[in-house]
Order: C-alpha cells, then structure tokens, then sequence
C-alpha cells in the first residue's frame, strides 16, 4: 500500500499533517491569463491555443460558458471520461535507440491545470524543478562537500504511484476538488503518435504524464519527506532533488572519522549509508526505484555529470575550472556543420541557427565555459553554405554579436552574473571570467547587483572612454568609482549595450592579419552601429540588397584582383581597365562610381578627397573608422555612404563575374578546352587558327573568337572581338591603335617560337599534354 507507506514515511521524517483547504474557483479573467500561458502543440481535442487565446475577442460569450462549464465540472468531481485524454509523442533519447515519451494534453485542460497552481503545496525544500538548473547547480557547487554522489530514478513520471501522490497531496493540504481533477487527468486515456497515426487508447493506473503543468510540483511533493528523512538520518548529507534527479554532498567533521580514515573515505562512506537509507527506507515504501547503471560517485577534485553539465562537485576543487557540456563540445560542432543541410537561403539557415544552436550553448549561463571559435567558423560556412575562404569570420559576426555562439554566450553570462553574489563558486567565477575575457574585460568585483567589468587593458584610450561613459551613466557607490574608474555594470540595459560594443570590438580582433583589408581594423567605431538610424537604413533595404551588404561587410567582394589563381579571369578592370583592380579601386578611384560618389558627397557632406583618405578596411568592407569624421553624426554618414556605395559594387562583380563565366564556357567548349583547362585536340591547328585570327586583326577586321592557349614553349594570347562588334560603335580611333600595337606584339612572340614548337611536339608529346594544363584567359572585352 504505497499510500500507507509515504505517510509512515513522513512520520518517521518529522513531517506534519496540514489542513485541507476550501477550493475556490478561479474568475474569468485568471482562466484568460492562463490560456496567455499555454504554450505546446494540440492535443487529441484539436484546439489550438491561438483558437482559444481570440475567444474572448470574437466569442467572449463562448470563453464565459467554456468557464462555467470547467467550475461545474471540477465541482462534480471530475469523471475521467470528461477528458478527451493524451498524446504521446516519442522524443529521441540523447545516443540512444529508445524514445523519451512526452504527452500532449488537451489545451483546455492544460489551461486549467495553470490555475489551480497556488492550491498546490509550495515547493519542498531541496527541490529545484522549478527554480531552474542554473540556481540549483549553483546551490550544490556553493554547499561544502568532500565526496558525493549523483542518482537517477528508473522511470520515474512513468512508475509513479498514484495513490502515493494522492497522499502527498492530501498530507499538504491540497483540496479535494483539486485532487480528483489531477486523478481524472492522470487517468485519462493516452494514444501513442506513431508514425503519424494514432494507436489504440491506453489506459494508465500509474505514471504522471510528464505534459502536465501541475507535474514538477506533484513529484516534488512525493520527494519531500526524502529530503527530510536524510537530514535526519544522515546529518552530514546534505540532498538536493531536481524532479527524477537527485544528488547527495558529504562533508564530515574530525568527529565521524572512523580509525585509520581519512576526510574524504568517511564522507564516501556517509554518502553510501545516505544511499542505503534512500533505498530501504523511502524508495521502496513509495513505489520507485533507482537505475543503478547511472550512479555517479565522485570524491575531492573528480568531475561528474549535474544536471546535463560536467564539473567538480567538491567545494575544494583541483584547478577550479568552468563548466563544460555533457560529452564536451562535439555535439555541437556536429550540430553546427547540419544546418548546412538545412533547405532555404541563408536567412533561413539564420533564424534555423538561432532556434537550434544557441540555446545549447546558452541554457547554462554563467556556467558554462566558453565555446571554442571553431563554432562560429563553422556556423557561418553552414549559414552562407560556402567553403570560398574570402569570408572574414571576425567582421561577419561583429555585425551580429547577439548570434554568434562565442559572443552571445558571453553577453548572456554577464547578465546572468547576478547569482554569483548569491550563490558564489569558484567554478561559476572562473566561466565568468573567461567569458569576461572573450569581450575585451575583467572582472573586478561581483556581488548580489551583479558584476562590475572594466577593459583588460586601460593603456587602450579607444576602450576605456567606452567604459567611463557608461560607467557615469550608472548608479556606482562612491567607493567602487574612486577604486575602478572605468568599471560598469555589465548586468543592466546600458551595461548590456556596452557588451555588445565590446564583443564587436573583440570580434574584429579575430580578423586575420594576413589579409590585405585589414588596414585600421583596430580603430573602427563600432558605436555607431548602435544608431537606431543604420538599423532603420538596414531595415528597408530589399532582400538582395542585405544580401549584397552582407558580402561587403563580411569582405567577400569578388573584385577582379580577386581573381589571380582562376586562369579564366582577368584581374584588370572591367570598366577601366586598371591592372589589379582591388575593391578599393572599385570604390575610391574607378571612375565608373564617379557621378554616384559625387551624389553621395552632396548628400552627406563629404569632401572631394575623402575616399582615397581611407583605409582599407573601409574602402573594402564599409567598416568606418574615427578617421572618417570627428563627430559621431559625420561617421554614421559616412557608415551609410560606405555601405550604399558597396552594395552597388558587389552587385556589378556579381554581374561581370557571372557574364563571364557564361562567356568562357562557350569560348573553351568551341576550343575544345575542359573545365580543368586541358586542350584536347589539334596543336598545328590551333596554331593555324590563331595565326588565322592575328592577320584578321592585323588587316583590321574584327576577330570572331580568342581565348589564352598554353602552348609547350610559349604563351599565345588572343582576344575576342566579334561579341562587342555591335557594341563597339563609338570606339575611339585610340583604343584600336591600342589593340593592334598588342597584336603586333603577340605575333613577334608567335613568328619566333612557332618554329621551336613544331620541332619539339612530335618528340616530347607526353610533356606537352602536362603543360597544356596552364590556361590563361583575357576577359579585358571592353578594350578588345
């Protein structure tokens, strides 16, 4: 009789009867808020909880007999037939072949189980289910121990007796309508979701659907005379419960050690004899069971596995270090190379990172340790499904810190370091501090308001102004300005918006010095990013155009001196033909842009030489610098001019390069050349053609094709001339001359080594295939 045997539990465990309540129903607008609260998928009735939430808008007549309905029925003592029951659905289990079952309930029901919360008992003591993880983590790590143990209950929600939690409830004083509502709800037929279908109904007498809102508190409530029997029993234990889960800490006096034993041998064995009175004295008598496969016990400085979180359990820790996940970081390097697989564009794979990723990696803070870098490089490969090695890690997630894995995490641990002051650990302090140091800062004080930051170097003027302003914006004692005049709390709003600054400023950092746009990296004003007016600017721009800024300021311009190791690309410029046309000589000195410039000059107040005068990472990413202006109002418009004058630059690379990747295709596959840029064919009559080609050009006519062909000893180029032989009209006299004085120059090289390949190609036809590899094009059609 396991309702016998959880009150005689609670007897020996000191508890006492409280009386039973009067149940009040609750009015019509607490049943409103609570449908507010639903949340989930629909359960075998059909509602939905948007159906439910615009009753009272639409049919507020419906919403009031749906009221009145609920009081009568719980009133009458709920019959199970009442409900229309439970779905279950199959969760995988983490590395497993099982499914965790989880039930939907009915909306309705599940709306109505909200309100009769406050007649609950309160929460036991030692129970954590609905405090959270975190505060519970804390609580353990700060409580001294020298040895423990971690145990986990074997199919707990699903072995639970139904008459223990009926006792538990009736012993807290539960009323009585609110019993009989959980039963019905308990009791109530389930219907297992398999393979889209629904099986036949089942019909439990034992278990607690783990779906239901009033669960964490009824099995909270079965395990409260546990916690007080161990107190009792085991004075030097100390227990904690978080719903299945439970831990036991051992720290002994100079008293309990037996002969010959040390500190950490007896508060081993204390924690066995807590086990042994777990077992025969409270699981046994209520209906559970433990699953000893999954036991830990750990003593001093080993680590364990809490609540999905391993770490050093003993207050005395070996090197105190921070948190790290359940089987370390793999799974979501694994989890960040996936999203690549996932259908959509790159804003989708976006949102689908955000919902996926990083609630793993911030559930924990300010436990867990920082996430490796690897992630976010990983992730933005996944985001913009690409391996092009253009991409600068550093500048794509400094325009969206609040997203990247490293940053967020970060952000998130200097908000929620508040519990530091309430529960301090040297584990929680060190993962503090390391996230600290991801952004650029140190901690320098931590209390119940939170944490107090400054920059990790003050000597930098950049990052310390930073600090004091925010730092004189907050409400700081008089103590903490004199002793840290750049520190701020990094826990509130403003301090919030200055981390993020920060972790701006730490992301470009991560930029690698070897690129060529990195030039004043370390001086750009990422403050004006905060402007509410560059959120607005970005804001109304159309999908490719976001698109097209994303490449700019990620660096991934596909201008022609990009274009070296492709030997189907020309590196001069399409419109002016300038030799190693770079991004910046797109933007700052190619007169294609030159009205566009002066329009956004006029615009917004720039002078005629501001756009030589900037550095690179400007010309060739649109980051500003304080360079560009004085004033922070001159360098947001000058963000802006930046930036619109890129998204027209890397829409013509897009352009130019796709034109003439098309162009080539047709020219090689005319010439026979394979993609990889292997001639197959004919040398003499290649060579008879090209010569065809120079005298056409020679006598001035136009040629119809030309392409670049590696030959044994020497290096022919020819260019094309009939695709812009409609388009040439208005050709100076000076670019032909320009042409043929080329054309004379290739056939000096073609009249003087043409003789050498003849002679050489029957002899060496092995090493003329190998060098028949190298293909160079010249794309230059403008000046063709």
């Amino acid at each position: 009789d396991y309702h016998q045997g959880w009150e005689e539990t609670a007897a020996a465990a000191g508890m006492f009867r409280k009386p039973r309540r009067q149940w009040t129903p609750p009015s019509l607008a607490e049943f409103k808020e609570a449908l507010t609260k639903v949340h989930g998928a629909a359960g075998t009735d059909g509602w939905q909880v948007s159906e439910l939430t615009q009753l009272s808008d639409h049919c507020p007549g419906l919403l009031e007999e749906l009221h009145a309905l609920l009081v009568r029925t719980t009133r009458a003592g709920t019959p199970v037939s009442c409900l229309a029951g439970w779905r279950v659905v199959g969760i995988p289990k983490r590395g497993a072949t099982d499914s965790r079952p989880i039930a939907v309930g009915v909306v309705i029901a599940r709306a109505w189980s909200k309100t009769m919360m406050p007649w609950l008992p309160n929460v036991p003591e030692g129970q954590w289910s609905e405090e959270g993880v975190v505060p519970g983590t804390l609580d353990w790590l700060s409580a001294p121990g020298r040895a423990g143990g971690e145990v986990d209950l074997a199919k707990a929600f699903d072995t639970v007796s139904h008459e223990a939690a009926t006792a538990a409830l009736e012993f807290g004083g539960t009323p009585d309508e609110v019993v009989k509502w959980m039963l019905a709800c308990w009791r109530a037929p389930r219907r297992c979701h398999v393979a889209g279908d629904l099986a036949e109904a089942l019909h439990p007498t034992a278990g607690i659907p783990a779906g239901d809102p009033l669960c964490p508190r009824a099995l909270g409530t079965l395990l409260e005379p546990w916690t007080k029997l161990l107190r009792k029993k085991c004075p030097r234990v100390r227990a904690w419960a978080y719903l299945d889960d439970r831990s036991l800490k051992a720290d002994p006096l100079k008293g309990d050690k037996l002969a010959k034993e040390t500190m950490v041998e007896a508060a081993a064995r204390l924690v066995e004899e807590a086990l042994q009175v777990t077992e025969e004295q409270f699981d046994s008598k209520v209906g559970l069971s433990e699953n000893k496969k999954k036991r830990q016990l750990w003593s001093n400085g080993q680590s364990c596995e809490h609540l999905g979180l391993s770490l050093q359990g003993a207050k005395r820790q070996r090197g105190p270090a921070a948190a790290k996940p359940r089987g370390g970081w793999d799974e979501t390097i694994e989890l960040a190379r996936r999203i690549a697989l996932m259908p959509g564009g790159s804003v989708m794979r976006e949102k689908l990172s955000a919902i996926c990723l990083l609630p793993k990696i911030r559930w924990a803070a300010p436990l867990l340790e920082p996430p490796p870098w690897r992630i976010d490089k990983l992730l933005m490969r996944a985001e913009q499904r690409t391996s092009f090695t253009h991409w600068c890690a550093g500048r794509y997630w400094a325009d969206k810190v609040q997203l990247s894995p490293t940053f967020a995490a970060a952000i998130a641990a200097m908000k929620k370091a508040t519990l530091l002051g309430k529960w301090p650990s040297l584990p929680a302090t060190a993962a503090v501090e390391q996230h600290a140091e991801v952004l650029g800062l140190k901690v320098v004080h931590a209390d119940s308001e939170g944490v107090l930051v400054q920059p990790t170097d003050l000597r930098e003027r950049r990052p310390r102004d930073i600090a004091r302003r925010t730092a004189l914006e907050q409400d700081l004692s008089l103590e903490a300005r004199r002793k840290w005049p750049s520190a701020f709390r990094a826990n509130c709003e403003l301090g919030q918006r200055t981390c993020r600054v920060f972790a701006r400023r730490a992301a470009l950092q991560k930029c690698a010095a070897s690129r060529h746009d990195v030039e004043g990296v370390e001086d750009v004003d990422v403050e004006v990013l905060s402007d509410r007016r560059w959120h607005q600017w970005k804001a109304q721009l159309s999908d490719e155009q976001k698109k097209a800024l994303r490449h700019w300021r990620a660096g991934v311009v596909a201008a022609p001196s990009r274009q070296q190791g492709n030997p189907n690309r020309s590196t001069d410029c399409p419109h002016c033909g300038a030799q190693m046309a770079s991004a910046r000589h797109l933007w700052a000195e190619c007169p294609r842009h030159a009205r566009f410039r002066a329009t956004l000059q006029e615009e917004y107040g720039l002078d005629d030489g501001w756009w030589m005068r900037q550095p690179r990472v400007t010309a060739k990413s649109g980051w500003v610098t304080y360079v560009a202006s004085r004033t922070r109002e001159g360098r947001l418009k000058a963000l802006l001019a930046a930036n619109r004058l890129g998204i027209i630059i890397v829409k013509e690379c897009w352009k130019t390069n796709a034109d003439t990747e098309r162009f080539w295709e047709v020219i090689s596959d005319e010439h026979g050349i394979d993609p990889t840029g292997t001639y197959h064919g004919d040398s003499d009559l290649q060579l008879e053609r090209i010569n065809v080609y120079f005298n056409e050009a020679t006598g001035g006519r136009y040629v119809p094709r030309a392409i670049f062909l590696a030959c044994p000893n020497h290096v022919i180029q020819i260019t094309d001339h009939s695709r812009q032989q409609e388009n040439n009209k208005k050709t100076t006299s000076k670019s032909q001359i320009t042409a043929k004085t080329a054309t004379k120059q290739q056939q000096n090289n073609i009249t003087s080594k043409s003789q050498q390949k003849q002679q050489q190609q029957h002899q060496n036809r092995n090493k003329q295939h190998q060098n028949n590899k190298r293909l160079t094009t010249n794309c230059d059609l403008e000046h063709a």
